[in-house]
């Protein structure tokens, strides 16, 4: 007896562990704090070895959406006593002005000092130092007093570079090439090309400079203003204001390009920041959190995440666009080393320097967006036949991402267009609007050009009707279009451009699926409480079932149940019997569900509450594993790629795009013990020159654009 109570006692431990456990994780997950991610999974992989339970895994996966902080190695320094310190790009030495006015260059991690540059007449003892920084390439090192003094030496052979050096000078930024240096003096700005060692352009900026920053391009030159109202771009081969952007009342402007150098985050005194698309002169995001003025803006090298610094001493780091905050931290120094693990070094305390890194998501990731949410609201659309790339319609036309760097490629400027869908050898684009009609683009790579598409001239195809939504049929020769205005639904033959069979009347349906067999058609609306089931050979009416609410169809990939999702649950019928064959209650519902299925149709997704997206067996409906998204985004559209490894998820009232990579999620688990039961995926094709998929790196993809007659829609390539 004594033994059995001391078992009860001992599994009651056990599980009052477990339970601890996943709350501990979950805390730290909710926190927005360093551990979110790391410290949470840790805390899991201790309550898996207890048991390893749906649960467990399911918190596993939503920890992985996470990015974190992680402390690196702990260095000797001997800048503690330093009036200035900084480091290399490469966190391979650093630079301190000492309190005798001399700089010492010192070797990481063992603290051998590499250069003694005595002290220089123009720096007095006790000089304030503005900015000290070594150049991109590591070679150069400038510093800058608060009385506009600037040195710039090559550390290694201690020689002044510029053969006349600027006075009063105020700021300066390098070029990421090292080739340039960009200097303001009172009421000039100043381009040195550092290989001749002169100054090679010189142009007026009477407005005060507080910050600058070179273009990725090594030309474009940003500037943040120490008065209100502007921020400017200029061409520092010629001095030509390129761009000028209000950003209101924003005073001692702090500014950073985004590397592919497309975006421009701006801060301030006003501590709201702003990402701008500078092309197109208009703001993308505002991302608002800290309390005073910003004074450290930098964008991580991968692009995927902005941090931020403030005199309200935080750290905060963003999705820039659609702009959300990710994580906030107490202040650091940071600066990225170049595409390299560790993120930035702590300022050394007691002769040490701390290194800490960032640690983003493999297996979850947000698209970067060109485009604010008020401007484009997505709708539907369908991913390459290849899995490069995805397009989706929109509020103002249709807009292409590269899959596996998550960035727009190109955006056809139409009207509304609500469905947008590949065809199944990947070489042309169909586009379905109310106002611009059932359109194809032809889709084909330019010859010799690294990988650009050439996305056009369309052609509209002619019917009877404004089209409102279309679906693709399993023989790749059959569309199913119907028009909510018109309250019609007809087949077209792709191949003739003809109506086949006959009209298919449901007022006010506005969304339509079509089985892979071609047999059934079905349809639906979002202001209709019918759902109606065609045969879609002769368009005769089968079955109609009132719904009293909006609802969305779909069809299994073995064409034997018609699906019909509404708020509360998906409910699947048996296309034989027309009975219920099965039911998914879900779990929050605030409008109709949507569905997806891989290609070989083994495999379902299914959103059951906002955010929170089921995978599941298609065939016995079992669960396969949880997803859960960390903003709860409501999803609006989902499609997996080809090789079923990753989920693509729009959701269209967050104006966001996320990809979740289903094979690096599987392979976490697995070092978890928590791999959810099902096949192992195939392994990841090589890759080649002309060949790039998900979780690969593919050449950038641009849309050509091509000489229309004034009346057709062209595809605008999106380019720095």
């Amino acid at each position: 007896a004594a033994l059995e109570a001391a078992r009860a006692s001992e599994e009651r431990a056990r599980e009052e562990l477990f339970f601890s456990l996943q709350n501990q994780a979950q805390a730290r997950r909710n926190s927005h704090r360093m551990g979110q991610r790391m410290e949470s999974l840790a805390v899991l992989t201790q309550a898996a070895h207890i048991r390893a339970s749906p649960e467990v895994r399911d918190n596993a996966i939503a920890a992985m959406t996470l990015l974190d902080v992680e402390h690196g190695p702990v260095w000797r320094s001997r800048g503690g006593d330093a009036l200035a310190i900084t480091y290399d790009p490469f966190n391979q030495r650093s630079a301190g002005f000492g309190q005798d006015a001399a700089i010492h260059i010192h070797a990481l991690p063992d603290d051998r000092e590499l250069q003694y540059l005595k002290p220089d007449p123009a720096f007095p003892v006790g000089a304030v130092i503005r900015q000290m920084q070594f150049s991109p390439d590591g070679r150069l090192l400038a510093c800058l007093d608060d009385t506009g003094q600037l040195g710039l030496w090559r550390w290694e052979s201690g020689e002044s570079i510029l053969r006349k050096t600027p006075e009063k000078c105020l700021s300066l930024a390098f070029s990421p090439d090292s080739r340039r240096l960009a200097v303001w003096q009172e009421g000039w700005l100043s381009c040195f090309d550092l290989r001749t060692r002169e100054a090679v352009h010189r142009w007026p900026e009477p407005e005060g400079i507080y910050s600058m920053d070179f273009h990725p391009d090594n030309r474009r030159l940003a500037v943040g203003h120490r008065g209100a109202g502007t921020m400017a771009v200029y061409n520092t081969d010629n001095g030509e204001r390129l761009a000028s952007l209000l950003t209101g009342d924003n005073r001692e402007a702090v500014v950073a390009w985004h590397p592919d150098g497309r975006l421009l985050a701006v801060g301030g005194s006003d501590p709201r920041i702003q990402i701008w698309n500078v092309a197109g002169m208009r703001k993308v995001a505002v991302l608002e959190g800290h309390s005073q003025q910003v004074n450290f803006l930098k964008f991580h090298w991968e692009g995927d995440m902005l941090a931020s610094m403030s005199w309200d001493g935080t750290m905060r780091l963003w999705q820039p666009s659609p702009g959300r905050l990710l994580m906030r931290l107490p202040s650091r120094w940071m600066d990225h080393s170049r595409e390299g693990r560790w993120a930035g070094v702590l300022r050394p305390e007691n002769g040490q320097a701390q290194f800490w890194g960032l640690v983003m998501s493999a297996e979850y990731h947000t698209f970067l967006n060109m485009f604010p949410d008020s401007e484009s609201s997505l709708r539907e659309g369908d991913i390459s036949p290849d899995g490069t790339l995805l397009a989706l319609g929109a509020s103002d036309g249709v807009r292409l991402w590269d899959v596996a760097r998550g960035r727009e490629v190109a955006w056809l400027r139409m009207g509304e267009t609500t469905t947008a869908r590949f065809r199944a050898d990947g070489r042309e684009l169909l586009t379905c609007s109310a106002t611009d009609g059932l359109q194809r683009w032809p889709l084909e790579a330019v010859a010799e050009s690294g990988g650009e598409l050439r996305l056009g001239p369309s052609r509209r195809i002619p019917l009877p009707f404004a089209p409102m939504r279309m679906v693709r049929g399993g023989d790749d020769r059959t569309l199913a279009v119907v028009g909510e205005g018109e309250g019609k639904c007809v087949q077209l033959d792709l191949v003739t451009e003809s109506v086949r069979g006959g009209t298919m009347p449901h007022e006010l349906a506005g969304y339509v699926a079509l089985s892979a067999d071609a047999t059934r058609l079905a349809t639906s609306g979002w202001n209709s409480d019918r759902v109606k089931l065609w045969d879609a050979a002769g368009g005769a009416l089968i079955k109609e079932w009132e719904v009293a609410s909006s609802s969305l169809v779909f069809f299994t990939p073995d064409s034997r149940e018609l699906i019909v999702a509404r708020d509360r649950e998906f409910t699947f019928h048996d296309l034989r019997t027309l009975e219920v064959s099965r039911r998914f209650p879900r779990e929050i519902g605030l409008h109709p569900g949507y569905i997806a299925f891989t290609v070989d149709g083994t495999l379902m997704a299914l959103e059951m509450a906002p955010g929170i997206i089921h995978l599941k067996e298609t065939v016995s409906g079992r669960t396969v594993a949880r997803l859960e998204d960390p903003q709860e985004d409501i999803s609006t559209w989902m499609g997996f790629t080809p090789d079923g490894t990753q989920l693509v998820v729009a959701a269209r009232y967050a104006g966001a795009v996320h990809r979740w990579d289903l094979r690096a999620i599987r392979s976490r688990l697995k070092t978890m013990n928590l791999d959810w039961n099902w096949p192992e995926f195939a392994p990841p094709a090589a890759e080649t020159s002309s060949s790039a998929g998900p979780g690969r790196r593919p050449p950038p993809v641009e849309v050509i654009e091509l000489k229309q007659p004034a009346s057709a829609t062209v595809a605008a390539p999106l380019k720095p």
